[in-house]
Protein backbone atom coordinates (compact mmCIF):
# COMPACT_ATOMS: atom_id res chain seq x y z
CA UNK A 1 0.00 0.00 0.00
CA UNK A 2 1.18 3.49 -0.80
CA UNK A 3 0.63 6.57 0.83
CA UNK A 4 1.63 10.06 -1.15
CA UNK A 5 1.82 12.90 1.25
CA UNK A 6 1.73 16.94 0.03
CA UNK A 7 2.43 19.48 2.52
CA UNK A 8 1.47 22.57 2.02
CA UNK A 9 2.87 26.21 3.09
CA UNK A 10 0.86 27.31 5.83
CA UNK A 11 0.95 30.80 7.39
CA UNK A 12 1.85 29.78 11.50
CA UNK A 13 2.93 27.02 13.21
CA UNK A 14 1.62 24.49 15.58
CA UNK A 15 3.12 22.70 18.31
CA UNK A 16 5.31 19.50 16.47
CA UNK A 17 3.83 17.82 19.51
CA UNK A 18 0.17 17.76 16.94
CA UNK A 19 2.72 16.98 13.94
CA UNK A 20 3.11 13.67 15.58
CA UNK A 21 -0.20 13.08 16.90
CA UNK A 22 -1.35 13.08 13.08
CA UNK A 23 0.76 11.15 12.30
CA UNK A 24 0.34 8.94 15.04
CA UNK A 25 -3.36 8.87 13.92
CA UNK A 26 -2.61 7.66 10.09
CA UNK A 27 -0.79 5.05 11.24
CA UNK A 28 -3.45 4.21 13.26
CA UNK A 29 -5.57 4.12 10.64
CA UNK A 30 -3.44 2.56 7.80
CA UNK A 31 -2.57 -0.03 10.06
CA UNK A 32 -4.51 -2.51 8.16
CA UNK A 33 -5.26 -6.02 9.74
CA UNK A 34 -6.81 -9.09 8.08
CA UNK A 35 -9.91 -9.18 6.49
CA UNK A 36 -9.25 -6.46 4.72
CA UNK A 37 -5.95 -6.20 3.80
CA UNK A 38 -6.29 -9.55 1.07
CA UNK A 39 -6.75 -6.83 -1.75
CA UNK A 40 -3.03 -5.09 -2.31
CA UNK A 41 -2.45 -2.19 -4.49
CA UNK A 42 1.54 -1.16 -5.82
CA UNK A 43 0.39 1.62 -7.55
CA UNK A 44 -1.94 0.79 -10.39
CA UNK A 45 -2.69 4.65 -10.29
CA UNK A 46 1.29 4.89 -11.15
CA UNK A 47 1.94 5.39 -7.59
CA UNK A 48 -0.63 5.66 -4.80
CA UNK A 49 -4.16 6.17 -5.23
CA UNK A 50 -4.60 8.15 -2.30
CA UNK A 51 -3.09 11.37 -1.53
CA UNK A 52 -3.30 13.41 2.14
CA UNK A 53 -3.40 17.20 2.04
CA UNK A 54 -2.93 18.21 5.29
CA UNK A 55 -3.24 21.71 7.13
CA UNK A 56 -1.05 22.65 10.25
CA UNK A 57 -1.30 26.13 10.64
CA UNK A 58 1.26 26.93 13.28
CA UNK A 59 3.66 24.77 11.81
CA UNK A 60 6.13 25.55 9.30
CA UNK A 61 6.42 23.46 5.90
CA UNK A 62 10.11 22.87 6.64
CA UNK A 63 9.65 21.62 10.10
CA UNK A 64 6.66 19.55 9.34
CA UNK A 65 8.82 17.87 6.32
CA UNK A 66 11.52 17.26 9.22
CA UNK A 67 9.51 15.80 11.49
CA UNK A 68 7.83 13.34 8.81
CA UNK A 69 10.96 12.06 7.58
CA UNK A 70 12.71 11.81 10.68
CA UNK A 71 9.44 9.71 11.98
CA UNK A 72 8.78 7.89 9.26
CA UNK A 73 12.69 6.76 8.58
CA UNK A 74 12.68 5.16 11.84
CA UNK A 75 9.51 3.18 10.69
CA UNK A 76 6.82 5.24 11.66
CA UNK A 77 5.06 4.66 14.52
CA UNK A 78 3.96 1.05 14.01
CA UNK A 79 7.41 0.31 12.93
CA UNK A 80 5.72 -0.36 9.39
CA UNK A 81 6.45 2.96 7.20
CA UNK A 82 9.24 2.90 4.35
CA UNK A 83 10.33 6.03 2.73
CA UNK A 84 10.45 5.89 -0.81
CA UNK A 85 12.30 8.15 -3.52
CA UNK A 86 10.21 11.16 -4.27
CA UNK A 87 9.44 12.99 -7.44
CA UNK A 88 12.71 11.19 -9.57
CA UNK A 89 15.00 12.24 -6.40
CA UNK A 90 17.82 9.04 -5.77
CA UNK A 91 16.86 9.66 -2.37
CA UNK A 92 14.30 8.44 -0.09
CA UNK A 93 12.08 11.37 2.00
CA UNK A 94 10.28 14.68 0.66
CA UNK A 95 11.33 16.28 -1.90
CA UNK A 96 11.86 20.25 -1.91
CA UNK A 97 9.05 21.69 -4.19
CA UNK A 98 9.26 25.03 -3.39
CA UNK A 99 11.67 25.92 -6.62
CA UNK A 100 8.63 25.59 -8.38
CA UNK A 101 6.43 27.55 -6.91
CA UNK A 102 4.96 29.01 -10.19
CA UNK A 103 3.60 25.30 -10.73
CA UNK A 104 0.81 24.18 -7.88
CA UNK A 105 -1.66 22.01 -6.97
CA UNK A 106 -5.10 23.43 -7.67
CA UNK A 107 -5.06 26.81 -5.46
CA UNK A 108 -2.19 25.06 -2.80
CA UNK A 109 1.30 25.96 -3.26
CA UNK A 110 3.30 22.05 -2.75
CA UNK A 111 6.25 22.85 -0.47
CA UNK A 112 7.72 19.48 -0.09
CA UNK A 113 6.02 15.92 -2.06
CA UNK A 114 6.82 12.88 -0.51
CA UNK A 115 6.04 9.15 -0.54
CA UNK A 116 6.01 6.14 2.24
CA UNK A 117 4.74 2.72 1.30
CA UNK A 118 2.92 0.54 4.76
CA UNK A 119 3.68 -2.92 4.73
CA UNK A 120 0.70 -4.59 6.96
CA UNK A 121 1.22 -7.38 8.74
CA UNK A 122 -0.26 -9.80 5.74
Amino acid sequence: RGLSSVISRPGRRPPLTRSALMLALVGIALSCVPPDCDRPDFGTCGNACCSLLVHFPNTSSVALMQALNSTLAQGGPDLRFHLMPASGEPYVGFADMRPYHGESMGHHHVSFMGQAWHATQK
